[in-house]
């Protein structure tokens, strides 16, 4: 924040006491979920006190403080308490698991609204919130809640909409097995035998015996139906053979 007082340098002040009158815009408090209503508006700081210059952070801190507690514009606006948002996050999480199976277009409806509401979070965090464990552990639960709405699309047969969500999973944490297993089964019904033996391959020789074990049904499913499509292409092949023969 102190970044933001335009003209400060604190290295450059050691006078026992100032007095500043500043004015910050809006942007300086983006760590604040203000009313949209409110967002144009300016924040007006004046007549602070501080002994020493090496207080400047608690001077900062009144600041925020006073802003939160006493502004005008910013009377609706809180701090973005990042425990609250991942209790609220895995508690929705689990709500809509639990649907996922007697109302998947519910499910399907409830992870993408969640989701959405993780990305506007993530545009409140700003650098001084990226060393709190807290966001990898919202980082997290994104991925899985896309995982889910992955599974979910699968159960309804919507293979494109769930290839593209497990390609976005891979995009950021390419160990995520669960996608590689679930986009050989989604390539599989839509016929692209070809793709499907491109991440069957990859789950295969980056995972192991056990991820082999653990998806050996979907692998079995892949060769057997890999195998007659070949078989199918063969006849074929061979009758337009014999066409042009004759």
């Amino acid at each position: 924040m102190i970044s933001e007082i335009e003209n400060f340098n604190l290295a450059d002040h050691t006078l026992d006491e100032y007095t500043f009158d500043i004015e910050l815009p809006k942007s300086s408090f983006e760590s604040y979920a203000a009313k949209e209503e409110n967002q144009n508006k300016k924040l007006k700081v004046k007549n602070y006190s501080v002994t020493n210059a090496e207080f400047c952070k608690d001077l900062v801190s009144k600041i925020e403080k006073d802003v939160i507690c006493n502004s005008e514009s910013t009377s609706e606006a809180k701090l973005v308490n990042l425990q609250d948002e991942l209790k609220y996050i895995k508690s929705e999480k689990s709500k809509t698991n639990s649907i996922i199976n007697d109302n998947t277009e519910l499910a399907i409806e409830k992870y993408s609204k969640l989701l959405g509401e993780i990305d506007r979070l993530f545009l409140t965090i700003k650098d001084y919130y990226l060393t709190d464990p807290t966001v990898e552990e919202i980082s997290n639960e994104k991925k899985l809640i896309m995982s889910n709405l992955s599974l979910a699309y699968a159960k309804i047969r919507r293979w494109k909409e769930s290839i593209e969500i497990d390609e976005e999973i891979l995009r950021a944490d390419n160990k995520f097995v669960k996608s590689y297993a679930r986009l050989i089964r989604s390539h599989v019904n839509l016929e692209n035998f070809h793709q499907a033996q491109t991440y069957a391959n990859y789950l295969k020789s980056n995972f192991g015996k056990d991820a082999i074990a653990q998806y050996s049904d979907i692998l079995d499913d892949f060769e057997k139906k890999n195998q007659a499509f070949e078989e199918r292409v063969n006849h074929i092949f061979k009758y337009l053979l014999r066409l042009l023969k004759i």
